[in-house]
């Protein structure tokens, strides 16, 4: 006999990870809309998959950085000395094995400075996880992605 799959509750899952102290973020940028419903369907081919999960990296970085502090850098410009920016958090990125190398690829290629770990886990059928290996470099005083 078959095991019935638990049902999804979206509103039950950010509560509980709010109950947790996990900031989880639901984002709907249009392009990220997008970019989910070509990785979701099946007819999407694997080079396309692998490319949209990579390209899901990069637009997850811009809004995971909106509100990112910065701090002023002095500058030389080819003309003349000015004041730039740069980001003044420290950011590790945690790929689950497999599908995650490539959005952590996309993280990496947009924050220069992120560190990467890596984890190799499974979701249980009653949605618990099951860590299989975890590599991951010192997090404090850092955000994990």
């Amino acid at each position: 006999m078959a095991r019935k799959k638990p049902k999804y509750n979206r509103e039950a899952f950010l509560a509980e990870m709010k109950r947790k102290g996990l900031d989880v973020r639901v984002i709907e940028h249009p392009l990220i809309l997008e970019e989910t419903t070509i990785l979701r369907d099946r007819k999407t081919k694997n080079f396309h998959f692998k490319q949209g999960l990579r390209r899901m990296g990069e637009l997850l970085t811009y809004e995971l950085l909106r509100d990112a502090k910065v701090k002023e850098k002095q500058i030389t410009t080819p003309l003349t000395k000015t004041t730039g920016f740069e980001i003044s958090e420290r950011f590790v990125v945690v790929p689950v094995l497999r599908a995650g190398l490539p959005i952590a690829e996309g993280f990496a290629s947009m924050m220069k400075e992120a560190e990467v770990g890596i984890i190799s886990c499974w979701r249980n059928p009653d949605l618990s996880v099951e860590v299989e290996y975890a590599k991951i470099p010192t997090v404090k005083g850092k955000h994990v992605i």
